[in-house]
């Protein structure tokens, strides 16, 4: 899940071919509440020196904080969040 001004970002630094536009979604949140969101696929996005290939992304149609969900995630080989050192460790 991204912020609007998220996807503001990703469309004025990607190629239009890159991004398609999906039909929106209800999704529950942690708080138990309910909230429709755009979505929209990207063929190829990098993370950490990784390329991902299709990545579905919830857009919040009110600010909030960038959530990297379970669909990209189990992407990899495996993963490990040090709480203490703030760091997400990725092996591809």
């Amino acid at each position: 899940m991204i912020s609007q001004s998220e996807l503001s970002r990703i469309t004025r630094y990607s190629k239009n071919d890159n991004i398609t536009y999906l039909d929106g979604m209800y999704y529950n949140l942690a708080d138990g509440s309910n909230v429709f969101c755009k979505r929209i696929r990207i063929s190829e996005i990098e993370l950490g020196g990784y390329k991902i290939n299709n990545v579905v992304i919830a857009v919040m149609p009110n600010k909030s904080d960038n959530l990297l969900g379970r669909n990209v995630l189990d992407k990899f080989k495996s993963w490990n969040i040090d709480k203490d050192k703030k760091e997400l460790t990725l092996i591809k």
